[in-house]
């Protein structure tokens, strides 16, 4: 397989997926900047590359914007995507559609009747429920977590740790981290307690009994206008 694109540190994710996979880098293609592959025995620069015939590659970076960036420079020199790379210890269910270019990375737990676009990231430990649709180029972070029958666009971002609730379509480009995006907290409501809000560069568009579950004058997060999942 041919890397493209080695300044990410994820490559070494990558490396490692690959090691456990025994699968060798017939390329380490680096574009600018250092190289952060640990093994460089394979590393070559950009400007000395010769593409091989039918070479296909994989592009690294956490970004969707620089994925999307690299796997054009690597397609207008010929190459084609790889198929989806998969860590051994990702659990995976049989009714998955997965794209090419996309990497699962070791740890993740997906649920059944998902389907994943192309050049998708989801990093380690990521938990991902049944009837998910990520989008392309779609980047989740490590140890988040996605509740069943969500739609996530493409081009979008879900930080480390996140949680979403169930019944969520996420358009634009979502970026959900809670060290990087301002979050409000929620007072219960009985039974129901509020989850985190997402409060920029979202757009949601919660289920009718989400929205119910916010009329209530105690909602801290009702009256400052977000708008959120519950949590049940």
């Amino acid at each position: 397989m041919i890397l493209f694109g080695i300044r990410s540190p994820l490559v070494v994710e990558v490396e490692e997926t690959l090691l456990r996979l025994d699968r060798a880098v017939t390329a380490a293609v680096s574009v600018n900047d250092t190289p952060r592959i640990l093994d460089r025995r394979a590393v070559v620069d950009l400007a000395d590359f010769e593409p091989p015939e039918g070479g296909r590659f994989i592009p690294i970076a956490f970004q969707p914007q620089r994925r999307a960036e690299l796997a054009q420079m690597a397609l207008d020199l010929g190459l084609a995507l790889a198929e989806s790379l998969v860590d051994p210890t990702a659990i995976l269910p049989r009714s998955i559609h997965i794209g090419d270019g996309t990497f699962i990375n070791a740890g993740s737990v997906i649920g059944g009747a998902t389907a994943i676009g192309e050049m998708v990231l989801v990093s380690r430990s990521a938990s991902i429920g049944h009837h998910v649709l990520l989008g392309d180029r779609v980047s989740i972070g490590p140890g988040a977590t996605l509740a069943g029958n969500i739609r996530v666009g493409e081009d979008s971002v879900i930080g480390a740790g996140a949680v979403i609730q169930p019944d969520i379509r996420m358009t634009g480009d979502p970026f959900a981290n809670r060290e990087r995006t301002r979050y409000a907290r929620q007072e219960s409501h009985g039974p129901r307690t509020c989850g985190w809000t997402i409060c920029r560069n979202v757009r949601q568009q919660p289920a009718s009994e989400m929205d119910r579950a916010h009329e209530e004058p105690s909602c801290r997060a009702a009256q400052q206008g977000c708008r959120i999942g519950s949590r049940r």
